[in-house]
């Protein structure tokens, strides 16, 4: 295959407006769209009953791209793509369903000679975590699952359990199966999308910034898979143009004090998941609210405030102004909408008309996962890059992402609880820290 092409560039330059015109110029390809999010690819949202279009659709109508649908309710939506694959149709579909790919529908991708698209970088290898830990340990110990001879990857004992055809157990049994499955050390299981499907591609394009320094990236240099940074690709701005912009509109608010000696009181850097599971307690919950109340009171101004923490925590740490939905009417839509983000909240722009921000997350690679990539070649990867481009992402839903002369404004206050996370951001607003 032809190396990955990487559009490496921050969210507001326009990546996705070219890729749209590209696709749009090669109609005569067929192509796969891969988003994070049904708002952009089309689809229905089971949790909301909601139905979207899907931006891709609104703005290519002309090639009719197809949304994986199950036939009949409970059905699959792996078996729907792979049914569109074989009739040769465009393709808009998520990230999650991505990770699901098999080595038939790879070939079906290398038959039809598909191009693939994917906003926003892939995370395909992490720790398995849909299963309860105490089941993983029952499916090792009890020897479902098994190393391949003398190599990490797991596969499904079929020896001991034989035709296994329904059970809690068949997702795992499935992953085996398409060979997604790896063990790091006695008990921690990763999952890494084999790169069959990526591999049999005519060619791919990547929509992000600072690819190297992603998950997707090091999945890259575990699974050998070549990519290019292509420079030659002229968006709305540059990322520097960009980078400069954001230096005049976020106003960094100063880190309490509270939040500094919590920093120093202990060993683990405040706000990391594991500080908040080992750490954390009533005394810091008052600390760190009542420096929210502060903040909120003295430093925000009036407009709406979005904000984010470990899922967990949520309820301790809310507060006046961002604790309650509101109806919100945005770009010609109205809805109930929650203040509390998903920390790792992509591609989208519900929340644009917020000027004031509360990020309470130290961002780290979970220890096992770094490890296994780093023991299974991947160089490039900083996880101080990985954690800055993670907030930047989360900054970028707000109101920076807007015009100059946009009614709903263009700055932001941001309060940022993380020390570590606050230098990392203000050293790369200096541009000390290069991002390609």
């Amino acid at each position: 295959m032809k190396p990955i092409r990487v559009i490496s560039s921050m969210p507001g330059s326009g990546k996705t407006s070219w890729v749209f015109g590209h696709m749009r110029s090669n109609q005569d390809e067929r192509w796969i769209f891969v988003s994070p999010y049904l708002k952009e690819c089309g689809g229905l949202d089971t949790a909301n009953d909601e139905y979207h279009k899907g931006r891709i659709r609104e703005e290519l109508p002309e090639m009719d791209f197809q949304t994986p649908t199950p036939q009949h309710k409970g059905g699959s939506k792996s078996k729907a793509f792979k049914e569109l694959l074989k009739q040769g149709h465009n393709i808009s579909t998520t990230h999650q369903l991505w990770k699901m790919m098999d080595s038939e529908c790879a070939e079906i991708i290398h038959k039809q000679q598909y191009k693939i698209v994917i906003d926003e970088s892939l995370n395909l290898v992490e720790t398995y975590e849909e299963f309860d830990q105490m089941d993983l340990r029952v499916a090792l110990h009890g020897r479902m699952i098994i190393p391949d001879g003398d190599g990490p990857r797991l596969v499904w004992n079929d020896e001991a359990y034989p035709n296994y055809t329904k059970g809690k157990f068949m997702e795992i049994k499935h992953l085996c199966e398409v060979g997604a499955l790896y063990l790091y050390g006695q008990e921690v299981v990763i999952h890494q999308v084999p790169p069959q499907a990526i591999l049999a591609a005519k060619e791919v394009i990547v929509l992000t910034y600072g690819f190297k320094h992603s998950i997707m990236g090091a999945w890259c240099e575990v699974c050998r898979i070549p990519y290019e940074i292509d420079t030659t690709v002229k968006l709305y701005k540059s990322n520097e143009e960009i980078r400069q912009e954001l230096l005049e509109r976020i106003n960094l608010i100063d880190t309490p004090k509270s939040f500094i000696k919590m920093n120093e009181e202990t060993k683990k850097s405040v706000l990391t998941k594991s500080w908040f599971e080992e750490v954390y307690k009533d005394g810091h919950k008052k600390e760190i609210t009542s420096s929210l109340k502060y903040v909120v009171d003295k430093k925000f101004d009036k407009g709406n405030i979005f904000w984010t923490t470990f899922k967990d925590y949520k309820d301790d740490l809310k507060g006046k102004r961002y604790t309650r939905n509101k109806t919100i009417t945005l770009d010609g839509r109205t809805w109930k909408r929650e203040p509390f983000v998903a920390k790792n909240m992509r591609a989208s722009n519900e929340y644009r008309d917020c000027t004031n921000c509360i990020y309470l997350v130290d961002v780290r690679v979970n220890p096992y996962l770094k490890g296994y990539l780093s023991r299974h070649g991947a160089r490039m990867f900083n996880e101080n890059v990985y954690s800055l481009l993670e907030m930047l992402q989360f900054i970028f839903r707000g109101a920076i992402r807007n015009k100059q002369d946009d009614p709903l404004g263009n700055h932001l206050n941001l309060f940022i609880g993380s020390p570590r996370m606050r230098h990392l951001l203000e050293v790369w607003l200096e541009g000390r820290i290069q991002v390609d």
